[in-house]
Formats: structure tokens, C-alpha cells, sequence
């Protein structure tokens, strides 16, 4: 029989100590119990974090680097990922993995609710972060508790990994759309890196949208879903009310916390697989209305005569066309506060122009950044920021009513501009 990890880092431990509870490579997350990987990082080394580790209660270190309280191992990247996955031979329960280009948070969240399983909280979806959550589900002893836990992928061959550590029972794409070109170059390798994740799953599910991408062999045993009329597999019966949320009809209606028909989509998915899990749409449905909404994903923020967009957390093509969709939808007058699209490689230029046209209609545009700044030229009520700064400062002079979207890419820090608009002063 094969030792587990936490027996592992028992044998490793250099002197005795509270059990170990779990694993982390982050200083700034460890709980008392967890195991401090100090790894080597692009600006720093985490040993040197070690001493910030411990006093939060870390048990010990592991690195490459000597420590008074610690235990060397050449590769401390790799060996962590080993005892993820010896973490996840001793799980017998269902565990999920959900992917695409847009929607994966949104839908981890929205399944971890309809089928009362343990997610990787918040973005946490890299082969490292996801072996330290298979440690601590170890740690918690709830082996058949279904997990659902979010891939994201920015290069070729890290599905291959993310896979391998996680070996899902069930997969899910959202979505397949241009994302991160400077690591996966363009869409076709997109779809065959994503699709790693059904061909390795029992049971596959996706987008009626993004299944028009798949190879014949993988489709032929993917369940769609989509919404109402559009030929998928699964179409549960939403409409989007007044305020823009979507309404489950079923006998009785049950109104989703998100917003748009993209989050309808993505909920459809996540019934789905709870149906496949054989838990009743009626019961899936009621748990999804009491979900928790990870920020800044479409988040709605309202005050006496404005109402905020907030989908600053990130901003793709894809995204954005989601993103537009609701305000265009919303109160008038509109205002689009929109900032660069990172990582689309060579067809950046492009990519943004083609969102000219949609942004014509919107009644106020203030774009941030150099690639921002191609969306509608001719737009008469366009602004120009170079940074966000400039922005903050912008926006701080203009008589904003109705609804304003903020989105970019995280790099462009955005939710300094949320911070500002909802600030005491600007709601008062």
C-alpha cells in the first residue's frame, strides 16, 4: 500500500510538531499545520519568506535552499506535485475539472453549489495551487466529498500536467475563443489543449457553442448543453428577467445571483453535470440561488442614480462580448470604461478594432491604454487614458448616471477604478 502525502510530510518533518494539516508555497496563505514550500521564483526565492511562513504557523520548510527548520529536496516544485497526486489516488469521489476561454470561475462556482462540493477557491487553477487543495481535501478526511477544481492554462503542455496531477471523473469546457495567444498561439491550439481535459474524463460536458471545435471522437461522447432552441443536449429552461438575471423556470422559478446570458450558460452547465451526478435540477437549482458570486466576474454594484459593472478581475474577446451584451442591456445612459486586452500576441490590433462597432452604441466611452485606444476612433463621445491613473482622474470630473462598465486585463489593475467609483464620495 502506497504511504499518503500527509504520511510523507510526517517522515519528513526534521523534529516533532503539530500534525501536518496541508501544504502551501505561498507565506502570505499558510494557516497553523500547513507545510511551507519555499520555492525558487522568477524575482525571489521563497526561502526567504520562510521566516513570514513559520510565524504564521507553518509546521516546517522544504526547499532547495537550507533552513534551520527545514528539510532539503533537489526539486521542490516537483516533489509537491507528487504528493498532489498521491493526495488524489486516496480520493474515491467525483472530482470535476472545468475549463474554456471565459465562464470557468463563474461555473466552478455555480457547480460547487448545485452539487454542495469543495472548489478551489477563487483562480486558484495552476498544477501547484491545485496539488496543495488536494492535500488539505486529504487532510480534511472527506475522500468522497466531490471536488470541482478550475484548470487554466497560458502555455502549450499545461493541461498535460494539470491533468496528470488532478485525473478529473468529469470534464467541462465553457467556452473556446482567443485567450492568452502569446503562449497558445491561436485558437486551434486552444481547443486541442483544452480538450485534453474531456479526453481524460469518464464523463464529458460542454458548451453547445464550443463543441463545434471538438474532434468528431470527443464530441461523439460529450453531453452539450446551451440554452433553450439551440440543439444542445441539455437545454434547461432560463429566461433573463428585467434586472437582467436569469430565472430557472421549473414549476416553481428560481432566480440566479449572476447576471447576463452568458452566466445562464454557464449555470446550464453546471446542471448538467449535477443530472449526470444524479442530483434532481429541482434541488441543483434552489442551491445555486444562495450561491456566492466570486468578485469583480459581471459583479453588480448599485447606488441612488448609477450602476456599476464591475468585471475588472480580467477582459478577453470573448469576455468582452459577454461583458457588452449586459450593458447594452442596462439602464441608460451608458458608459464603457474599457481597458487592454493582454496576451493576444500578433492579432492584438485586430482584436480590439473589431470591437469598433458595438462600442458605437454605447452612449459614453472611456478607453485605458495604447491596444484600448483603437476601439471606435470615431466615437464622439470617447475619451482617451493612457493609464489608469489618468482614468481615475477622468472619471473623477464626469456626471456619471446610469450603468458604467469597468473591464481589462488584471494586468491593467482596474480595480483601483472600482475603488475610486464606489468610494464615499462618489456614491454620495
Amino acid at each position: 500500500m502506497s504511504i499518503s502525502s500527509l504520511e510523507e510530510l510526517e517522515r519528513l518533518r526534521p523534529r516533532p510538531g503539530p500534525a501536518v494539516t496541508g501544504a502551501k508555497y505561498d507565506s502570505r496563505r499558510i494557516t497553523p499545520g500547513d507545510v511551507f514550500f519555499a520555492l525558487p521564483g522568477k524575482h525571489a526565492h521563497g526561502i526567504q519568506f520562510a521566516g513570514e511562513a513559520l510565524a504564521r504557523g507553518a509546521t516546517f520548510v522544504i526547499s532547495d535552499q537550507p533552513h534551520p527548520t527545514g528539510t532539503v529536496v533537489s526539486d521542490p516544485a516537483t516533489y509537491l506535485l507528487k504528493l498532489g497526486q498521491q493526495s488524489r489516488n486516496a480520493r474515491t469521489g467525483a472530482v470535476i475539472g472545468v475549463t474554456g476561454s471565459v465562464g470557468k470561475t463563474t461555473t466552478k462556482d455555480l457547480l460547487a453549489a448545485a452539487i454542495s462540493a469543495y472548489a478551489s477557491p477563487g483562480n486558484r487553477n495552476t498544477p501547484l495551487a491545485h496539488a496543495t487543495e488536494l492535500i488539505s481535501m486529504e487532510a480534511k478526511r472527506i475522500p468522497t466529498k466531490p471536488i470541482v477544481l478550475e484548470l487554466g492554462i497560458d502555455h502549450i503542455g499545461e493541461m498535460k500536467v494539470l491533468v496528470d496531477l488532478v485525473r478529473p471523473t468529469h470534464g467541462i469546457i465553457t467556452a473556446l475563443a482567443t485567450a492568452h495567444l502569446d503562449g497558445l498561439k491561436n485558437l486551434a491550439t486552444i481547443t486541442a489543449e483544452k480538450t485534453l481535459l474531456l479526453e481524460a474524463s469518464s464523463d464529458s460536458f460542454a458548451d453547445i457553442e464550443a463543441a463545434k471545435y471538438l474532434p468528431s471522437s470527443v464530441r461523439k461522447r460529450t453531453t452539450t448543453y446551451g440554452l433553450e432552441g439551440e440543439g444542445a443536449d441539455f437545454e434547461p429552461p432560463f429566461l433573463i428577467d428585467r434586472a437582467g438575471h436569469p430565472v430557472l423556470k421549473l414549476g416553481a422559478s428560481y432566480r440566479l445571483p449572476g447576471i447576463g446570458r452568458t452566466f445562464a450558460r454557464n449555470a446550464a452547465g453546471a446542471l448538467a453535470i449535477a443530472k449526470a451526478l444524479n442530483i434532481h435540477i429541482v434541488e441543483a437549482a434552489a442551491r445555486m440561488v444562495h450561491m456566492k458570486l466570486s468578485p469583480s466576474r459581471l459583479q453588480i454594484i448599485r447606488s441612488d442614480n448609477l450602476t456599476i459593472i464591475d468585471d475588472s478581475y480580467n477582459s478577453s474577446p470573448a469576455s468582452l462580448v459577454a461583458a457588452l451584451e449586459v450593458l447594452l442591456a442596462s439602464n441608460k445612459p451608458t458608459t464603457a470604461v474599457l481597458g487592454d486586452m493582454l496576451e493576444l500576441g500578433t492579432s492584438a490590433d485586430d482584436l480590439h478594432c473589431s470591437f469598433s462597432k458595438s462600442a458605437m452604441t454605447i452612449n459614453q466611452l472611456v478607453t485605458v491604454g495604447e491596444k484600448a485606444a483603437l476601439i471606435a476612433p470615431n466615437h464622439p463621445n470617447a475619451i482617451r487614458a493612457l493609464n489608469t491613473e489618468e482614468a481615475i482622474e477622468i472619471l473623477a470630473n464626469l456626471d456619471l448616471k446610469g450603468t458604467i462598465l469597468v473591464k481589462a486585463s488584471r494586468g491593467m489593475h482596474f480595480e483601483r477604478i472600482i475603488t475610486a467609483l464606489t468610494s464615499t464620495k462618489r456614491r454620495s
